[in-house]
């Protein structure tokens, strides 16, 4: 099964660790992440700017 997670799921994922890093680590164990550029564009943004994190 493929899964497409929100770019919120995953910067929250990435950005802290709670219920989304646990729902990350279960999608990347048993399915596959699906994702596009538009996405992984606007995580950047939000890593940058919400969590001071570089991606």
């Amino acid at each position: 099964m493929r899964v497409f997670p929100d770019t919120n799921v995953l910067a929250s994922a990435f950005g802290t660790r709670g219920l989304c890093a646990d729902v990350l680590r279960l999608i990347l164990a048993d399915y596959e992440l699906v994702t596009g550029e538009v996405v992984i564009e606007e995580l950047r943004k939000v890593l940058r700017n919400k969590f001071e994190l570089t991606a």
